[in-house]
């Protein structure tokens, strides 16, 4: 990067490329442009002040200048004519040189950059040279060169105050050696008033052009680098995504969720498997939450993902206490020393046995709601996932009775975490007391399904229902990823086949009983 550029904007080393290779073709472009309008000007100027000393008689015989500059160059000596004259073919064969040379051979933009002070120096030098025969200003006319170029060029300050500083050096000496201006108190402050005066003209010009190149480049990268991020982040999602499973509204039992992830991707994910051997009645679920947001949640997911899939692989009827127990050394072992722990429910409905068996690692309370309506809580029977290690970690897993006509309500912190307008979380007793008064209109929405539609489409109602419960105490956007998992198990066939609906709304067979309340059962 060329001096001066370095910024902790720029700390991407893809982002100091592009503005460098930007800074190149720019730089030589606009030293081309300075080298030709400038040399333009000069061979102007040399010109007219040639033109200057040709004289005409006039209709009455007097000697008058073809152009008016020659009356300021009348009353030179020679030796001022003779420094005009070789101070300005030096100019112009130092610009047409460098136009030559730049515009015919590619230079590295660090060399090009260097060209750039050298042409400004010797230029200036030549004028300081001719201010010594009185014919110039010197630096004086160095500095208006150093303004163009500056308004030219896309130097940076430092870039921009090298070759004025060098020339004001110049001019000090040679008036120190060449004009005893060392003898007047007076002149040496002069002098060193001079060299402030010189530089800040061109340098303020250069600053303030850099500065709103550099603003207008972040502005492009910025926009570049956002619509680049967010086609990456649209195929991450699809990739996420198709990891989630597919809904079950088919079969003993059925599993439904409903997900809101707080920015496109999150943290929370749910894992099912179900081993085609026992034909559907065994199915095994894994609720996580990670700790944090967005991308680097959705990563660490995709991490848990590869070890579920590793595990239920390896042996498909594992039990929820030995799939925990096995997260929580993975997460120990290779998340937990970069701060990144999770919770987790994990259970495995087994339909030949009426039996649900669960064990959750710091998950917040689920809710078993038994066919009579009761509902009971599921609460954490260890410690978060990665806090202590495989020997000190218990599981400690349940067994319930889980029979036809139960639901078992699962959902991460996102939905007990939101706040209504007063600050107020919906908490556990909130969600409770959801979902108690949900089991009512569940039940009546069940009943609508079944009359109407197959029974397939009244999958998922409960889970549906509490998420639109938790946006409505939702005040604003989400806070947090919100996933609400609903597993449950339909009221079974009977000798006929045909689904009925019972009396209380819940469902019933024809010809079978309906399911009675759920009771724990020893392990």
């Amino acid at each position: 990067m060329i001096k001066g550029q370095h910024s902790s904007a720029y700390a991407p080393p893809e982002l100091s490329h592009e503005f460098d290779a930007d800074t190149t073709v720019l730089l030589r472009r606009r030293f081309l442009w300075f080298l030709g309008c400038w040399g333009g000007v000069l061979l102007v100027v040399f010109l007219l002040r040639w033109g200057g000393h040709v004289v005409e008689k006039d209709l009455l015989g007097r000697d008058v200048p073809v152009l008016g500059l020659g009356e300021d160059a009348a009353g030179w000596t020679r030796t001022q004519r003779m420094a005009e004259v070789l101070g300005g073919a030096a100019q112009l064969a130092l610009y047409a040189a460098t136009f030559f040379v730049v515009r015919q051979t590619h230079i590295p933009r660090r060399r090009l950059a260097r060209l750039t002070t050298i042409v400004i120096v010797t230029d200036g030098c030549i004028l300081i040279a001719e201010s010594l025969a009185g014919v110039t200003s010197g630096l004086s006319a160095a500095t208006l060169t150093h303004v163009i170029a500056a308004m030219f060029l896309p130097w940076t300050p430092w870039q921009a105050a090298r070759p004025i500083l060098i020339l004001a050096g110049v001019h000090v000496i040679t008036n120190l050696l060449f004009r005893d201006a060392w003898r007047s108190g007076s002149t040496i402050l002069a002098l060193a008033a001079s060299v402030p005066a010189s530089a800040a003209p061109g340098t303020l010009t250069a600053w303030l052009k850099h500065s709103r190149r550099v603003e207008r480049y972040k502005l492009k990268i910025l926009a570049k680098r956002y619509g680049e991020f967010r086609r990456e982040l649209h195929d991450a999602r699809k990739i996420h995504e198709a990891m989630f499973p597919k809904n079950r509204a088919a079969g003993p039992v059925r599993f439904f969720y409903e997900y809101e992830p707080m920015l496109g991707m999150g943290g929370d994910f749910v894992f099912v498997s179900c081993p085609a051997k026992h034909q559907g009645e065994c199915l095994s679920v894994v609720l996580l939450d990670v700790t944090g947001h967005g991308l680097a949640a959705a990563l660490t997911v995709n991490r848990l993902y590869g070890e579920l899939e590793r595990l239920y692989a390896e042996n498909p009827d594992r039990c929820p206490g030995e799939v925990l127990g096995l997260l929580n050394r993975y997460v120990h072992l290779t998340l937990s020393p970069h701060s990144i722990f999770a919770t987790a429910f994990c259970l495995r409905v087994d339909c030949r046995e009426d039996r649900l068996e669960y064990a959750n690692g710091g998950h917040p309370t689920a809710f078993l709601r038994a066919a009579d309506g009761k509902v009971h809580d599921l609460g954490s029977t260890s410690f978060v996932l990665g806090a202590l290690p495989d020997t000190e970690f218990e599981p400690s897993p349940r067994r319930l009775r889980f029979a036809d006509g139960d639901s078992l309500l699962i959902y991460t912190d996102g939905a007990i975490e939101a706040k209504d307008e007063r600050g107020r979380m919906l908490g556990i007793d909130g969600m409770r007391g959801l979902v108690a008064s949900s089991s009512t209109h569940v039940a009546m929405l069940t009943q609508r399904s079944l009359a109407a539609k197959p029974m397939n489409q009244a999958a998922g109602a409960w889970a549906r229902t509490i998420l639109r419960a938790v946006e409505s105490h939702r005040s604003g956007p989400p806070k947090d990823d919100t996933l609400v998992v609903e597993v449950s198990r339909p009221i079974g066939r009977g000798r006929t086949g045909v689904w009925t609906v019972a009396e209380n709304g819940v469902g019933g067979v024809a010809g079978g009983e309906t399911a009675g309340a759920s009771a724990p059962i020893p392990g």
